[in-house]
């Protein structure tokens, strides 16, 4: 930016930006209003390469550019003539520091830290919580201390690589449209996880649908592959206990009796899902059944080493994060594939659907809240119906053939990740 640019005001600035790439049909300043009405002829040979350089010659002063459909009041007023190969859209501007503070970035790299001490604490007794008061299998059950440390650190890594993979998926698509992003911030949780994921923050939005796509998928399929290769890596490590032996184990270990191990075995039975059972079914054979101390349980049980179980979690929170809710990546997915307002309304009902099939007893925890969520979508997509402002961040641009393909075989990919066993998320007892 030269001398001469540098006095003109915020107006004046954004006209020159415009009127370079765009057609000017309106602008006009007002003076309650902190930004110019400024109305474009867009047309529908629009590339990405073009929006890219409109998104960099906003950025140097300090803006987002976003659009919107004009209202039917802006028709009449304006007197807009319709046109076949061109459409007209409101541009509205968002004001963003794009340059990096260094005091903001230590700021955050503090809390980032922070976080990051909270949850390896939580993960590491989460560990123990898990070898000792789930599956003592690997631990309690007369295995060395050297046993012992390589089940918790294999618990501690594999927790941390199904999150971290995950959220660089993310990064990778972002830094690769050089879209400004933070590292990680931790969510730590309590046992038996230890945390309950995490989050990057972009500064700025993706520019098409395809970007959009391409970063929201970026997280899943990353995801989906590091928890696939820790559960054949975990499987590998585990094995096939006798039904007797292992009840027998479990109540020297817990003091209890065979019937109320027995009992507990056939109550946390976890069936995991599809691509588990797959997997399972490769390495292992399956057992037959019989009656144990009053139980239909069956004659072997495959115990899952803490690594297989890691990657179990990782499976079932990239299932539940392909359910459509605006704020989970599915929620993304879906906002590429249909940009418009209603889809988070969709989006909130379907993952509603989904949340009760789940678990029903959760409906009692969660009615209210979900009503309350789906009242306040429903005034705001009608507060834009009514001024027919619907945002188009990404117009005359559409997903790409091969995206949409791919989308489609998400419906598959949510149906093998999704569990078989919703009241045993937690437990590692296999059959």
């Amino acid at each position: 930016m030269n001398d001469s640019e540098e006095h003109l005001t915020i107006s004046e600035k954004i006209k020159n930006v415009v009127s370079k790439y765009y057609v000017i049909a309106i602008f006009e300043e007002s003076s309650y209003l902190f930004e110019p009405v400024c109305i474009i002829k867009l047309d529908q040979s629009a590339s990405t390469a073009l929006v890219e350089d409109v998104n960099s010659a906003f950025k140097e002063i300090g803006y987002q550019v976003k659009f919107h459909k004009l209202s039917g009041y802006d028709k009449v007023k304006y007197n807009l003539p319709e046109e076949l190969l061109t459409t007209y859209y409101k541009l509205g501007f968002e004001a963003k520091v794009f340059r990096k503070e260094k005091v903001k970035i230590k700021k955050n790299r503090l809390i980032q830290l922070a976080l990051l001490v909270i949850t390896s604490g939580m993960i590491l007794l989460s560990a123990f919580f898990y070898i000792y008061r789930i599956e003592p299998y690997y631990s309690g059950f007369g295995k060395s201390v050297i046993s012992t440390t390589i089940s918790v650190i294999s618990f501690c890594i594999g927790m941390f690589l199904i999150v971290i993979v995950h959220e660089y998926g993310h990064i990778y698509f972002t830094r690769k449209y050089k879209l400004e992003t933070s590292h990680p911030y931790l969510i730590p949780g309590p046992p038996p996880i230890g945390m309950l994921g995490a989050f990057v923050s972009i500064k700025d939005d993706p520019h098409t649908r395809n970007q959009k796509f391409d970063v929201a998928i970026g997280g899943i399929v990353t995801g989906v592959l590091i928890s696939i290769l820790l559960v054949i890596i975990g499987l590998l490590l585990s094995n096939q206990a006798d039904i007797t032996t292992y009840l027998q184990s479990r109540a020297d270990y817990f003091g209890s009796t065979l019937e109320e191990e027995a009992e507990f075995v056939k109550e946390h039975l976890n069936f995991y899902n599809f691509i588990f059972l797959g997997l399972r079914s490769l390495l292992f054979e399956m057992p037959s059944y019989g009656t144990f101390y009053g139980f239909y349980l069956p004659e072997s049980l495959l115990i899952i080493h803490p690594l297989a179980f890691t990657g179990w979690i990782g499976l079932c929170l990239s299932a539940l994060n392909l359910i459509p809710i605006p704020f989970l990546d599915g929620g993304h997915v879906l906002k590429a594939i249909f940009p418009h307002p209603a889809t988070k309304f969709i989006g909130i009902i379907v993952g509603f659907v989904i949340f009760i099939f789940l678990d029903p007893y959760l409906i009692s925890f969660s009615t209210f809240p979900i009503i309350l969520l789906c009242c306040l979508q429903m005034l705001s997509f009608q507060a834009i119906k009514g001024k027919n402002k619907e945002e188009t961040p990404f117009p005359m641009i559409p997903l790409t053939r091969n995206r949409k393909i791919f989308a489609l075989s998400l419906l598959f990919m949510f149906i093998i990740l999704f569990p078989l066993s919703y009241d045993n998320l937690f437990y590692g007892i296999g059959f």
